[in-house]
């Protein structure tokens, strides 16, 4: 889990993503790992994968084993598949209501900092789908907004947009390869393409510090707006040209 070594991987998958842009359907992404030796190893491979992929450690025993780890992962797969399915579920199909699929770096919430972590690690598919049913019921009963939205703590309402207003961009971002991946999954399942938040604040304009996808802060006072859009990985809008 180096730096170069998880750089090579996600640039690797960018450029496939990139050379197979148009998909027939959602796709699945999986990225799997030998299990640290330190905690800090797993937190750099969380960093750069961990709010698209589902992550799937491989026993250390099976480290330099070629054939045993082959074998692991064709028999992991298919048990993978219905989990990842349920998160699909809710991110996709269940997207306006969902708190799985919402910006992470700017929506403010307590309910959501699990989702900063390994928060799916062991489950099982009763037990993972307990674990959404319980943070969605939890996060809908803390932050109910106006209609459908979702009001965080600094009383910023994030609206999920129409189907007709998702414009298709699989990609909001592509220059960062990290935000190009982030904007295409979560947590291992494909999100809808296009789909953002309407945010905006009961105070009228907008007067918070909003992060984009590389963590850069932007002040949104100056740009006097009533709204901005933001996608689930936290793209932002460009500011208005001055």
């Amino acid at each position: 889990m180096t730096k170069a070594a998880l750089a090579r991987a996600l640039a690797a998958l960018v450029r496939e993503m990139k050379a197979y842009s148009r998909l027939v359907e959602p796709a699945r992404l999986t990225v799997w790992s030998y299990e640290p030796n330190q905690e800090v190893d797993f937190k750099s491979l969380w960093d750069v994968f961990g709010k698209a992929a589902w992550i799937e450690l491989i026993p250390r025993r099976l480290v330099h084993k070629d054939r045993p780890t082959r074998l692991h992962i064709q028999e992991r797969v298919p048990r993978l598949l219905p989990l990842i399915h349920l998160i699909g579920h809710s991110i996709y199909n269940e997207r306006k209501t969902s708190s799985l699929v919402l910006p992470l770096r700017n929506f403010k919430s307590k309910f959501l900092q699990p989702l900063d972590e390994f928060w799916y690690r062991d489950h099982d598919v009763d037990a993972l789908r307990r674990s959404i049913d319980a943070s969605n019921s939890r996060f809908r009963q803390h932050h109910r907004g106006v209609g459908a939205g979702h009001q965080d703590s600094r009383r910023l309402l994030f609206k999920g947009a129409r189907d007709e207003e998702c414009h298709g961009q699989a990609h909001p971002i592509g220059d960062a390869e990290r935000c190009f991946v982030e904007g295409r999954f979560r947590f291992g399942a494909a999100l809808f393409p296009g789909f953002h938040f309407d945010v905006t604040s009961n105070l009228g304009t907008l007067n918070c510090t909003l992060y984009d996808c590389q963590d850069a802060p932007r002040d949104m006072w100056p740009e006097r707006r009533q709204y901005v859009n933001i996608f689930p990985n936290d793209h932002i809008l460009p500011a208005r040209a001055q």
